[in-house]
């Protein structure tokens, strides 16, 4: 259900104990084993769970069945072969002017690029793997209608992808320059921008929802952390989460560039939107959403926000994790009930 600012749906903020250096050695969880690893990979990809979300079992079964180690290159290797065989159908379609086809293959291999160097590209082949990545979505959008047109922003989350920036404090100028953009363009009604960040680009999200509020119609921060995540106290604990499939920490440090816990420890504060002075701040219409039991991202943020600023709104799943995703309401749900509805009422279709 959606709930202002005014209501108070929490029975408290979650007790921390900061436990010391030693002890956050100690929270990091041990690796899967890479037959743990294969197995929730397998189980995810049969319920079309994240980050498997699209991808066939049976390509899935495929590509497990040539990993036999947690080597990233072995990893990479394995999903980009099964990744090829769609590539090459897709030229061969798109060859014999079978369009449809060829975009279906190209959307295929695309997806399982991307998970072949998940969740960061953190070795030559999973870098490799990212760049066909990005070709592959290149062969499924040029047959677009209408087609598109590359604009060349650096618009990955700071600190991944392409971007020209690590996750620096202020690195949302990144996004400020992509909302000029968009100022420009004709067929776009300025009025009407809408930002939508999950995760960690939830953050990002957030941010511009004060910084740039003039400009934003709405926003939407789905799991995104905002102050409680950012602490050692919290990170000691939420690296240890089985949540997230495999490599949280390598993914958290790369957004940083840092090179140690220690270093990826001491930097996180410096992101808070608490300390930073902004949360207290006026915003564009906010849509807060998650679940309760979020092991990645602690659901205190989104309290913290709902109750801080200007009136907002807040959608939380009480058995939800990460995102407030669930068996009952899978990432698909949640955009099609809660967010794209929310959307279409703030952007007002039909003024």
């Amino acid at each position: 259900m959606f709930r202002d600012r005014r209501s108070s749906f929490f029975a408290g903020a979650a007790a921390v104990l900061f436990l010391g250096q030693a002890a956050a050695l100690a929270q990091i969880a041990p690796a899967r084993s890479i037959e743990e690893l294969k197995a929730e990979t397998q189980a995810r990809a049969d319920r079309n769970a994240y980050p498997l979300t699209g991808l066939k079992p049976a390509d899935v079964r495929a590509a497990l069945s040539n990993i036999a180690t947690l080597d990233r290159d072995e990893w990479a290797a394995a999903w980009s072969a099964v990744a090829a065989t769609y590539e090459a159908s897709a030229r061969t379609a798109e060859a014999a002017g079978r369009i449809k086809e060829a975009q279906e293959d190209y959307l295929q291999a695309w997806r399982l690029y991307s998970f072949a160097r998940w969740p960061t590209p953190n070795s030559p082949g999973k870098q490799r793997a990212y760049e066909k990545a990005l070709a592959a979505f290149e062969g499924f959008a040029r047959h677009l209608d209408p087609p598109p047109e590359v604009v060349r922003i650096s618009f990955d989350m700071p600190g991944t992808g392409q971007a020209p920036l690590r996750g620096d404090v202020d690195s949302e100028r990144m996004f400020a320059r992509a909302l000029d953009h968009v100022a420009t363009r004709p067929e776009i009604d300025p009025r009407r921008v809408v930002v939508q960040g999950g995760s960690w680009s939830g953050y990002w999200a957030a941010k511009l929802g004060i910084l740039e509020r003039d400009r934003l119609r709405a926003v939407v921060v789905q799991g995104g952390p905002i102050h409680h995540y950012f602490q050692p106290e919290w990170q000691t604990k939420a690296l240890g989460t089985r949540e997230y499939l495999f490599d949280l920490f390598p993914a958290r440090a790369s957004v940083y560039g840092a090179g140690s816990l220690e270093e990826f420890l001491a930097f996180g504060p410096r992101m808070s939107l608490k300390d930073q002075g902004l949360i207290d701040r006026a915003s564009a219409p906010m849509l807060l959403v998650n679940g309760d039991k979020d092991t990645q991202v602690p659901i205190a943020d989104l309290d913290l926000m709902l109750h801080s600023g200007s009136p907002k709104e807040a959608w939380v799943n009480p058995g939800g994790g990460h995102m407030g995703r669930s068996s009952e309401w899978p990432d698909g749900k949640i955009f099609e009930k809660i967010v794209a509805p929310w959307i279409v009422r703030q952007i007002g279709v039909g003024e």
